[in-house]
């Protein structure tokens, strides 16, 4: 993904729904979350597709509001 500067370290097999697996491309980006510089293995593709995932979630407090469409991440 030569775009946002990430390099391909390893592969790993990702499971879907059914029976479905494929071989996915993991590269480590840093981002900032919660004002701290946190390094996360991530996927890397060609698609549009962005996931947020579950380990950053680890200690937070997530939380969804269909009625009014807002979904907010706090701190503990």
């Amino acid at each position: 993904m030569p775009e946002l500067g990430l390099k391909k370290i390893s592969e790993e097999e990702i499971f879907g729904i059914g029976l479905h697996t494929e071989v996915v491309d993991i590269a480590i980006a840093k981002i900032m979350w919660f004002g701290r510089e946190t390094e996360i293995a991530v996927i890397i593709n060609d698609g549009d597709d962005r996931l947020l995932g579950s380990e950053l979630l680890d200690e937070k407090i997530l939380n969804i509001n269909y009625r009014k469409k807002k979904v907010s991440i706090a701190d503990r």
